[in-house]
């Protein structure tokens, strides 16, 4: 009987332990939706500076050597890549939105698309707790049929 009880105490610690990280991955699903919302809101609003903060230096050098060849300053940066990209539609940022979100650990992929229909999958990392972009401009695709 001793034996008994000790399994089922031992299956309700497991139990509680697996739910318990179903929780936190769930967190990290709304942690990361959240940095993606503050990045989107931010370039939306032509926030350029709260955008520059919502991504990891990474992200920014890279805006950097596509905006001018190296980086200058983040919000330089992406003030002058915006202009070259003016072909698009000037407010398809105004309507990214979220496709699709994969975590696992301390990286996560975002699938965005904007106005238009294009979509990129957009790398975030988790910074000293915070999730940040690695990357703003990733391999896009033609528009996706939903």
């Amino acid at each position: 009987m001793e034996i008994g009880r000790r399994l089922a105490a031992l299956l309700l610690v497991a139990a509680a332990a697996s739910a318990g990280c179903g929780e936190q991955d769930e967190d990290q699903r709304t942690a990361v939706r959240d940095a993606f919302a503050d990045l989107s809101g931010a370039l939306a609003r032509d926030d350029l500076a709260s955008a520059c903060v919502s991504m990891t230096p990474a992200a920014a050098n890279h805006i950097g050597s596509l905006a001018h060849g190296s980086p200058r300053g983040c919000e330089r940066d992406l003030r002058r890549l915006f202009r070259l990209t003016r072909r698009t539609d000037p407010a398809s940022r105004r309507r990214l939105r979220l496709v699709r979100l994969t975590v696992d650990g301390d990286t996560a992929k975002v699938l965005a698309a904007n106005g238009e229909g294009w979509t990129a999958a957009l790398p975030f990392v988790r910074v000293e707790g915070e999730w940040k972009a690695n990357r703003l401009f990733a391999v896009t695709g033609p528009p996706v049929n939903h």
